[in-house]
This record gives C-alpha cells, structure tokens and sequence, in this order.
C-alpha cells in the first residue's frame, strides 16, 4: 500500500484534486489493472496512455499519473499531473527503492539474465521473502514496476537490468541501487546503438560500477573482461568457472545433463540435473548458487532451489511431435545464444537427423550482415546435416553455409515459417531433433502450431 501524498512527493507531481484515500499498487496497463491501482499513462512511438484514462478509472483505478498536456475537461478520478509519465514511474520507484529495506540483486548480460534471475529467486525463496522482475520487465518501464510490486515484508530482491541504448544499465540502477550484481556474459547484442564489443563490455560494467563498496559483485571468471571487470568493480567479486581457478567451479552437463557444482571457500558441492544443457547453461546455475551464497542461503537450500528450476517458457522447452523432437528455443537469439543453443543442441541424445531451423538475429546494426554469415559458415564446418533458415536475415546464415566447400550440409532457405514446416512435416521422421531459434519479432515457435495442425 502507497500513500497518495508520498506517491505525489517523490514524482514531483500534484493532485488536481483530492488524492485517493489509498493506493494498492502501481500499473501502466489498464487489460492488468487492478482495483485500487495507480494508472500511469504513459506517451510511447505507438501509443498514448492517456487515451486510457477513463477506461482505467470504469476498471477501479484509485487515481491516473498524467502530464500537463491531457486535456481531460473532468475526470472521474483523481489525477496526479506530473512533467513526463514515463519519468515520474522511475521516480516513484526510486523513492520506494530508498526507504524499502530489502537487499536488492541486479542481474545483466548479453545473454542468460532471465534464466539466472529465476534460478536465483528459486535458491533465495527457499530462505527469503522474495520479490524478483515480472515477465521480462528489464527497461526503464518495467524496472520500475517490478520494484514497486515488492511487498513491504520482502527482504531479497532480484531484477533483471537489460539495455539496448548506452547508458541505460547506468540509469536503471541510479533507480534500482543493487547490493550484489550479476554480470553473467558479455556478447554481441543489440549492436544498432554500439559501436562495438568493447562498447557492450563498458555498458554492461555500469552495473558493477554502480555497486557500493560493501556489495558483492558476481562474474565468469575466465571470460574475456574479467580482468577489466574486476577493475571497474568498487568491491568484492566472486568468479564463476568451467575451467581453471574460481571460486565457485561447475563440470560441463554430462549426457544426462548433470553437474556438480563446488565451492572453493567450503568444499562443499552439489549434483543436480539441468534441463537446459550446455556449458551456458552450468555457468548460470553456478552464477545463480554463487549468489544465493553471498545472500547468506544455506548450501542446501542452493541445491534445493536448483533441483527445483523449470525454464521459462520458450527456453529449451521440448515438444514431442509424433516422435519428432523439437526444442523451442525461440525466445530471443544473438550471435551469443545463438553459439550457445547449437553446442546445447549438439550434445543432445537423437537415434535420427538433427534439423536446425533458424531465423533472423535483430538489432545488431551494420554488424548484422557479418554475424549471420559467420553463423552459417560454422554451422557449416560443423557438417550439421539440415539447416533452415527463415527469414530476410536469416537467409545470410543459409547462403553462407552453402557456401562452405567439403560439407554434407543440407541448406533450405524459406521466407515464412510456414515454408519451413511444410518441409519438416514431409522430411522430418520419429527419432529426429528440431532446433527452433531466432529473435522474437520472428516468432518462430509458431512452427509448433503448424505442425500440429
């Protein structure tokens, strides 16, 4: 519960009339609204929140967060008129942020954040009252909403801190001030507004930098700027690792897809079983245990909190399609994940072929043309025996591929989804994986839902 008069005074904003007598919680969406909520209208490229205004208020709305331009003659509601919407939403957040006496996590990196922010709540709640980011709020609009829906009791909190602009991770934690950050890799993502991977290492640093003298900071130890991280870093930094000397050590997922994590300080360790295999996938339940101790979690609860993680939806999620398998990996892709999701699916157990079915990896700017044609050629050297691609992007994975001399690869290249699953319906036989991966704009899960029709 918010008081209306504290709401108004760390917004900067004013009442045009009298205040609600409460507010129950904060929303910018009136189809999720609920009764007693505050409404912030915010102005998007696509959108004005202010023409749903008197539709929040038929839902319940306690008051509406509106600028001085709404032209509203009478309300039938108590509005709150401030300078910019979208700014005062991370003000609100902010002063609720400094007087909540939670310890808070930050969690970003090119790739791997959503996963580690829920096997780390997973750990933590184990112990903890626990708040941590709905869905996959990670921006300037969603950070905020995600801390004001931490309940007083909570004591732990863990956000994820995405960005696609520099200096966004920097301005999302002036909002957040994490205790303990979580830097889980460094890759190319996002490149239409960086000029570089030495650009996406400063922009993801800022969440170190941002950390107090007193906090924790947790990085992959023997990936590239870990050296340069611990730098920037103004306090302690734990290091994860597959390899050589850290402080929490993980094996590689055998065929079962178990590892064993160790830490170094104790001895003690841990096997569980993970259902998302490869490397990437070690690392961040490492990352995730690693912070859970520094959280003060008892090294059973980690293992409890572990055993217990089930992948978000469209992560590693497998479908059995009349004895075709198909892993729906199509949330999101980088050069990154990308990489990642191919060593994770060559490690998969299949009696028949293995079809990789790909489409565009977005936002990476004038470096996208080159990083799907690397894409394809290693997947070709890999002699991958089918590989199609969806999409206009998507396409420079398939002609480089073809390109490749001395490989046995197969290259189809489709411009819809419907194309590929045409293909997969004639050509793919019970025994046989299916690998489904691109950025979401391509919604590619939607081969699922051709193939069962």
């Amino acid at each position: 519960m918010f008081n209306p008069d504290q709401i108004a005074t760390w917004c900067s904003g004013r009442w045009v009339s009298a205040p609600p007598s409460c507010i129950e919680g904060v929303s910018h969406d009136t189809r999720t609204l609920r009764a007693e909520n505050l409404y912030v209208a915010i102005r998007g490229d696509r959108f004005d929140g202010h023409a749903f205004v008197e539709d929040a208020f038929a839902r319940g709305a306690a008051g509406c967060v509106v600028d001085a331009a709404y032209a509203a003659e009478t309300a039938a509601g108590p509005l709150l008129v401030v300078d910019d919407p979208r700014i005062a939403l991370g003000r609100m957040a902010s002063g609720y942020r400094a007087q909540h006496g939670a310890r808070l996590v930050g969690v970003t990196g090119s790739a791997g954040k959503t996963t580690v922010v829920a096997m780390l709540a997973g750990i933590v709640s184990q112990v903890f009252p626990t708040a941590t980011t709905l869905g996959n709020w990670n921006n300037d609009i969603g950070l905020p909403l995600s801390l004001l829906n931490m309940d007083s009791a909570d004591e732990i909190g863990i956000f994820e801190v995405a960005s696609n602009h520099p200096g966004e991770i920097a301005s999302l934690c002036r909002i957040l001030k994490p205790d303990v950050g979580l830097l889980t890799n460094i890759g190319l993502a996002h490149m239409e507004f960086f000029d570089d991977i030495e650009a996406v290492a400063r922009e993801k640093a800022a969440l170190l930098e941002a950390l107090p003298s007193d906090g924790s900071a947790v990085i992959v130890g023997d990936a590239p700027f870990a050296s340069r991280l611990r730098e920037v870093a103004p306090c302690a930094v734990t290091t994860v690792a597959c390899a050589g000397d850290a402080d929490y050590m993980t094996t590689l997922p055998d065929s079962d897809g178990s590892v064993e994590i160790r830490e170094k300080s104790s001895g003690e360790s841990l096997e569980v079983r993970l259902l998302i295999p490869g490397r990437h996938s070690a690392l961040n339940a490492t990352m995730a245990a690693a912070a859970g101790r520094l959280l003060n979690v008892p090294w059973e609860a980690v293992e409890s909190g572990l055993k217990s993680f089930v992948p978000c939806p469209m992560r590693w999620e497998t479908v059995d399609l009349r004895g075709v398998t198909v892993i729906n990996d199509a949330y999101n892709a980088n050069p990154l994940s990308m990489r990642a999701a191919l060593q994770a699916f060559a490690t998969l157990s299949a009696s028949g072929r293995k079809w990789l079915v790909l489409g565009d990896m977005r936002e990476l700017g004038e470096s996208a043309l080159a990083a799907h044609a690397s894409l394809g050629e290693e997947i070709a050297r890999a002699d991958w025996p089918e590989l199609i691609t969806i999409g206009e992007q998507g396409a420079g994975i398939g002609r480089a591929a073809q390109g490749v001399e001395s490989t046995s690869i197969r290259v189809r290249i489709c411009d819809e989804s419907s194309d590929a699953a045409a293909i997969l319906k004639d050509e793919a036989r019970s025994g046989d994986a299916v690998l489904l991966k691109a950025s979401r704009a391509v919604q590619l899960e939607s081969i699922i839902d051709l193939l069962l029709a």
